[in-house]
């Protein structure tokens, strides 16, 4: 089997168990909207920032400069530790009702935010650590005053990749296990130590296979749109690209809540060695094999 036959069978057995608990989609969509929220919080205080330091570089010069890459480097930091918190989260609440969905027990979205309450402190913990890896990244890429090099963009990328790689089960475990951030993200590179295959079909594959309609609505609804409205068919046009809009935000939401569906089935097969009922267990041998 190739990876993109397990990546198609893979969405599939995702779907399935995401077509029966349709309440599983709450949890990215109110993670979206605490995100879209913080992002507006945060404009408002780094507009203040920026023109401060604008009117303040013409007087002091190094001084400002030093003060303003420290200040903006605060900034991504908080911005990074807030929307880390916010997605993992949800993440943890919709991955513990993955997992009671598995060992055939009750779904609900108040079960879900109940457990991810009671591990609040880890998930802090985690997104703590997971905003200070974005903001070295960040350095990395000279995201401040100076300018971005190709060595420090290839290197915030392979430290993101390494990252995502090794946390990939972290908050399965912080769910499951009920353990602290440190202990979480080493059991979790552990885990796929031994186990990691030629690619993470659950990110990558499903990604690709919800990425085509994406790239192809997007394509016709926002070419329709234009042609329209040059064609003085305004609101048509208009509505067009609304529609793409709502048409990529659903799709977003179900794309985030099979990768989280697929971490937890991954876990259960890594942790446990149990043949999981909602999954085929072939498919996760041979995207999770042993080396």
């Amino acid at each position: 089997m190739n990876s993109f036959q397990r990546s198609w069978r893979l969405f599939k057995e995702s779907w399935s168990v995401l077509s029966h608990n349709k309440q599983l989609l709450i949890f990215p969509l109110i993670s979206t909207i605490a995100v879209l929220v913080a992002m507006a919080i945060f404009i408002v205080p780094t507009i203040v920032i920026l023109m401060a330091s604008g009117a303040v570089d013409s007087l002091a010069g190094d001084q400002a400069d030093t003060a303003f890459t420290i200040t903006n480097l605060i900034m991504v930091f908080l911005f990074a530790l807030v929307t880390s918190f916010v997605n993992t989260f949800f993440s943890a609440g919709l991955i513990s009702q993955a997992l009671a969905h598995f060992r055939g027990e009750p779904v609900s979205f108040g079960a879900g935010i109940s457990i991810a309450l009671s591990r609040i402190s880890a998930i802090l913990g985690f997104s703590a650590m997971a905003a200070t890896v974005g903001t070295l990244a960040s350095v990395m890429r000279g995201n401040g005053r100076g300018g971005a090099s190709l060595l420090g963009s290839l290197m915030a990328g392979l430290t993101e990749a390494a990252w995502n790689i090794a946390s990939f089960l972290a908050v399965p475990f912080i769910v499951a296990k009920g353990v602290g951030p440190v202990e979480a993200l080493k059991q979790s590179a552990l885990a796929l130590k031994h186990t990691f295959g030629e690619t993470i079909i659950g990110g990558g594959g499903m990604g690709f296979i919800l990425g085509i309609p994406m790239v192809i609505v997007g394509f016709v609804g926002f070419g329709g749109g234009v042609m329209a409205m040059v064609n003085d068919m305004i609101s048509l046009g208009i509505g067009l690209m609304v529609l793409t809009v709502a048409f990529w935000i659903v799709l977003g939401l179900i794309t985030s809540a099979l990768n989280d569906i697929y971490r937890a089935a991954v876990y259960l097969y890594v942790q446990e060695k149990e043949p999981n009922p909602a999954f085929d267990t072939e498919i996760l041998q041979s995207a999770f094999h042993a080396k």
